[in-house]
Formats: structure tokens, C-alpha cells, sequence
């Protein structure tokens, strides 16, 4: 891949009172790669001091995205690579913490939930009945979640991360005799399982096939527009405090989504008949709101003290929080295999159509009779997706709305250090924030648009609409510097990490729970999966001359 990048920009200051400065720009970016001739900035501020010790703080800016080769190393019009390759689905914790029944639709028909003992007395499905209409029976499970487990020698711990690098340490199997025996186990033909993406066990959810992917032509760069407002106060001779407010609307985030999906497909679940296009182009966006309250004490007294809390909203249409552009993407439930495309592609004015209704092939039994029409308001089809009103402008990925996924809406952080006498400091760093926001992902997916793809997530809540238990983390440094001679210094020092020792969560159970929950030992949905590292030490030599 090749590009070639230009910048040119032009600024000033003015000073236009005493007490007030105004700066202002202009920016012109090209890339070669993106030929965007048009990418132009104004980006404008100014400082005003109120008082001696108080300074107000402003600014507007227009910033464009460059060139990056995550953004196009699959798109054969930038240069990229053709991205027409067989797409593995991968089990980072082997059949532990799979949130959907995307491996039955491939032939691993595997449970979320049980064990292999369980299986023998307590059946479980991994299609669920009535998971394709009112008919359809249910798919019993054949694998528990620990069957994989068990294979080597050694018994592999309950949910452990297994890769291509430690599953001989931990199985005593080599990772091809692991491969053998995995297939073996699954009762797959030799060289179904291999090691895929980050070393995981992975298979081929399809074969080699054709999913070009296409330039748009409503392309644009991505580009946010960014607006701050803050105020600075001096208090005493030691403190500053702050008060800012940032704003940003991110425009034009580049994804893919099946453009030549037809309309009418999310009325029959036939689109996935057709070879989907991959349309790579501008197809969301997201705001950033931000209030921000910062205080910081220089060195005084033997001490420095610092903080901040923010308060925050982040939200965008982005499923995919990689968007990819193939269909190695990853859904925000962190499950790869599924395509980079939102829950819902069409985009544009959507169709008068009529709900054809589901009739039993075998019996010709009326299912669902069908005839509703989006002429006059939206509806829920006999399949269960949705269909908005007719003769209006539709946009899919509005269903992904919601809190992005990095997004944390609470933050207070606190630092300081403390010099005592004998060249002894201690420093400290204390952070409390609100969970990480998550999906739910749904006992029985929908394929909401009809291309063949069963999303994770329970699109009867929200993206994102779910919110993990705390984090609150303090660490600490004790040092202590030895004078050896003039020139040489020897500092010792005692590091604690969670020196409380807080149980904060790195994964939640994402699963729906079944109602009722006929298995005692369901994980219940929201509950903590994982914990991150407990308290932890270490003691440091450093040597200065």
C-alpha cells in the first residue's frame, strides 16, 4: 500500500485587549490514497484573563482523520489486500463464554451453558426451539462447555484462555496433537480445527467465496468537529483548579455494510442467498460530551497533589468496534466470526411492502397469516424484524445506537506524591470509575436485515445498555535513594498494584438467561465471569552514576 500525505496550514495570534488573545487557522490534509481535495479546517480560540489569577479558556476546531492502514488494508481500492478468503470463528476459552449459537449454524452444536455430565441428565439445546419460527423443534446439544477440556493429559482449568502458545503447557498435548484430538472429540473430518487469529483454536465458518468490497461513492474522510470551553483559577499560591467542557461530533466513521442487500430481504431471511457487496464507506458517526473538573497543588510542603473527575457521554452507531471491513470483524460482545456489518444494512427510502406470512411447507398450515404493510407505520414481521414506515429515509445502523463501548460515564482519578526526610518518598495513584458498558447477547438472535448473518446481541435492548459493576484501583511506590559517593545513587523500591485488594471484574456474563431457568448452574446474566489481577507486589533496584 502506498501513500503520499500533504499538510499545509496557516495561523496567527492577535491580541486584541491587553488580557484577551485570539488564535486562529486554517488546515488543508490530502492523502494521495483517499483523494479527498477537499479536506479544509478552520480551527479558531482564545484566551481571556478575567483576573490575574482566573483565565478563560476556548476553542473550535474541524479535524480530519489520515490515512491509516487499519482503515483500508482491506480495501483493494486503497492498495489493500482482497479480503476473499475463508473466515474462521474462534474459541479463545475453547466452548467456555460463547454467547451465541453462531457454531451450530456451522455444525458445532455445542452448549452455553452446561457441562458434559450435566448434558446426560439435563438436556440442553444449542438452537433453541421456536429459534426460526414457531415450529422449529430445537437443536439438542451435543458438546458441554468443559468437552474440550479433557482431551489431554492434563485437565485444562474451567474457562482458561487457550492458545497456540500455552495449550501444551496446559494439556500436554502438542498444539497439533491438540488439533488432532480436538477434531477426534468434535467427531470432525482430520483438519477442522486449527489455530487462527491471536493463536486461538478457530474453524472455518465457509470456504473461500466471493465478498468484494467496494469503494462508496459517498466516501468521505472522517472528521470531528471539536468545541472546548474551560475555566482556570489560581487559588492561594500553591493550587489551580479547572472547570472544562468538551464537546465533539464525530462525522463520517468508516465501516462496511452490504449494500446490494435488498429491502424485502428482512421479510423472508433470504438475502443471504445473494453475494453480499461489502460497501466501504461513511456510514456512521458518534458525540463525545464531556465536563470536567481538574485540580493540581505544585510542589510545596514536601508534597504534590493532583485529580480530576469527569463526567461523561459517549455515544455512536458502530457495532463493530474494530469495523472491520471483512468478515474477521468483532462484535462489541468481543465474539469474532461475524462480519463487520451493523445489525441492520439497508440505508436509504424504504419500500411499501406487505408481510408475506409463514406457512408450514410439510402441512401448508398457517403459522403466521402475515399481511401487515409499512404503508402508514412501521411494523414487526411474522419473522420477528423490524420494518419501518414506507416513502421515509431509513438508516440500519440507528438500531446499533447506544454508549460506545470504551465509553465509561464516571471517572475520579487522584495522585500525589510525599517527600519525608532520609530521602524517602511515597507516591500514590487512586482511580475509581463506572463499569465498562456491555450487550446482552440473545438466547435466540435475530437476523434482523436478512442477509444470513444472526447477530449476537438482543435487539430488544439496547447496544450497549448494560453497565459492569465499578473499578476502583489504588497503587503505590515507596522509594528510598542511596547516596554512594557523589556521583552514584541507588534507589530502592516497594511497588503495590490494588493494594486493597478490590475484586474489580474484566468480564460479565453476557448470555440471556433462559425463563425459567431450568439450569441451576445457568450463569445468570450481568453476573461477574472474571476478575482482574488482586493485589500484587514487587521490590526494584535502580542504579544511577
Amino acid at each position: 500500500m502506498r501513500n503520499n500525505y500533504t499538510g499545509l496550514w496557516i495561523q496567527d495570534d492577535w491580541k486584541l485587549l491587553h488580557n484577551l488573545t485570539l488564535n486562529g487557522g486554517l488546515r488543508w490534509d490530502y492523502d494521495s490514497a483517499f483523494d479527498k481535495k477537499d479536506n479544509i479546517s478552520p480551527r479558531i480560540g482564545f484566551a481571556w484573563s478575567v483576573t490575574p489569577k482566573t483565565v478563560v479558556r476556548g476553542s473550535f476546531g474541524m479535524f480530519y482523520d489520515h490515512f491509516r492502514l487499519g482503515l483500508a488494508r482491506d480495501i483493494p481500492g486503497f492498495g489493500g489486500a482482497d479480503i476473499r478468503f475463508s473466515q474462521p470463528l474462534s474459541f479463545p476459552r475453547l466452548f467456555y463464554g460463547v454467547p451465541t449459537i453462531a457454531p451450530a449454524l456451522f455444525g458445532v452444536c455445542l452448549s452455553q451453558t452446561e457441562t458434559d455430565a450435566q448434558l446426560m441428565t439435563q438436556p440442553d439445546f444449542c438452537i433453541p426451539p421456536g429459534a426460526f419460527g414457531p415450529s422449529f423443534p430445537g437443536l439438542p446439544s451435543q458438546f458441554g462447555v468443559d468437552h474440550l477440556n479433557n482431551i489431554g493429559s492434563t485437565p485444562i482449568p474451567d474457562n482458561a484462555p487457550v492458545n497456540h502458545g500455552n495449550v501444551q503447557q496446559l494439556s500436554g498435548l502438542s498444539p497439533d496433537a491438540f488439533l488432532t484430538a480436538a477434531d477426534t472429540a468434535t467427531g470432525m473430518k482430520p483438519g477442522f480445527w486449527f489455530w487462527g487469529p491471536f493463536g486461538a483454536l478457530s474453524f472455518t465458518v465457509s470456504q473461500p467465496g466471493s465478498f468484494p468490497t467496494t469503494i462508496d461513492p459517498s466516501f468521505a474522510t472522517p472528521h470531528t468537529f471539536s468545541y472546548t470551553l474551560g475555566v482556570q483559577r489560581q487559588v492561594g499560591s500553591d493550587w489551580v483548579i479547572s472547570v472544562d467542557y468538551y464537546h465533539k461530533d464525530i462525522v463520517d466513521i468508516l465501516g462496511v455494510r452490504e449494500t446490494n442487500l435488498p429491502f424485502t430481504a428482512r421479510l423472508d431471511n433470504l438475502g443471504g442467498s445473494i453475494t453480499p457487496v461489502n460497501g466501504f464507506g461513511p456510514w456512521y458517526g458518534g458525540t463525545y460530551n464531556a465536563g470536567i473538573l481538574s485540580f493540581e497543588k505544585r510542589m510545596s510542603h514536601r508534597f504534590t497533589l493532583g485529580g480530576s473527575y469527569a463526567f461523561v457521554s459517549e455515544h455512536d452507531d458502530a457495532f463493530n468496534f474494530n469495523l472491520g471491513t471483512g468478515t474477521l470483524g468483532t462484535t462489541t460482545n468481543g465474539t469474532s466470526g461475524f462480519t463487520g456489518f451493523p445489525t441492520d444494512s439497508f440505508r436509504g427510502i424504504a419500500p411499501l411492502v406487505t408481510d408475506p406470512g409463514i406457512t408450514d411447507l410439510q402441512t401448508g398450515n398457517i403459522i403466521c397469516p402475515g399481511g401487515a404493510t409499512n404503508a402508514t407505520a412501521s411494523f414487526f414481521d411474522c419473522v420477528g424484524n423490524y420494518v419501518p414506515k414506507a416513502k421515509a429515509f431509513y438508516n440500519g445502523a440507528s438500531l446499533d445506537s447506544g454508549p460506545s463501548d470504551f465509553a465509561l460515564r464516571h471517572t475520579f482519578e487522584v495522585h500525589g506524591l510525599v517527600e519525608l526526610p532520609w530521602k524517602i518518598q511515597f507516591s500514590s495513584l487512586f482511580r475509581a470509575q463506572s463499569g465498562f458498558h456491555y450487550t446482552q447477547a440473545a438466547l435466540a438472535p435475530l437476523d434482523q436485515d436478512g442477509n444470513g448473518t444472526f447477530e449476537g446481541r438482543d435487539l430488544k435492548t439496547g447496544r450497549n445498555a448494560f453497565t459492569a459493576p465499578v473499578f476502583v484501583n489504588m497503587d503505590l511506590r515507596v522509594a528510598k535513594t542511596f547516596a554512594i559517593g557523589d556521583r552514584v545513587r541507588l534507589q530502592a523500591l516497594f511497588e503495590f498494584f490494588n493494594l486493597f485488594n478490590n475484586a474489580n471484574p474484566a468480564a460479565v456474563n453476557l448470555n440471556q438467561n433462559h425463563n425459567p431457568r431450568t439450569n441451576p448452574t445457568e450463569p445468570i446474566f450481568g453476573s461477574t465471569a472474571a476478575y482482574l489481577n488482586g493485589r500484587e507486589g514487587q521490590f526494584g533496584l535502580r542504579l544511577t552514576f
